[in-house]
């Protein structure tokens, strides 16, 4: 891959399918999409996307280094899983609720890791290719 190639996949990857554009500001000012819980249901009622540069921006104009590492860790958990944090949460716990079974942390834990060791290196492919 050229290094143009490279740049241009890497724009895109940060920037999304549309570039940069005035939406790309309002959701990164926009403090709605950058609280775990409400963020999810704002982004389901809306139907907005937020780019992976506007969520990292934000994550840090509201809460720093913390903020950045969430949206980062949110971000890379929802392209590989198809979930948020939040959605991986509150599935966790409503099943545990409605089966009167406690949940297996263990069980969780392992089905994390080879979800995670499965699609990294399709989501790394994916995005940079």
């Amino acid at each position: 891959m050229s290094t143009s190639g490279f740049v241009s996949s890497a724009y895109q990857f940060v920037m999304g399918e549309d570039g940069a554009t005035l939406d790309d500001i309002f959701d990164t000012v926009n403090v709605l999409n950058h609280i775990p819980v409400v963020s999810d249901i704002y982004e389901s009622v809306t139907n907005n996307d937020v780019d992976l540069a506007a969520s990292l921006v934000g994550g840090f104009l509201y809460a720093g280094p913390i903020g950045v590492a969430y949206e980062g860790i949110d971000y890379f958990v929802s392209s590989s899983t198809g979930a948020s944090i939040t959605e991986h949460a509150k599935n966790f716990v409503m099943d545990g609720l409605l089966t009167d079974n406690e949940p297996d942390s263990g069980e969780l834990a392992e089905s994390l890791v080879s979800t995670a060791g499965e699609t990294a290196h399709s989501f790394v492919t994916r995005n940079l290719n």
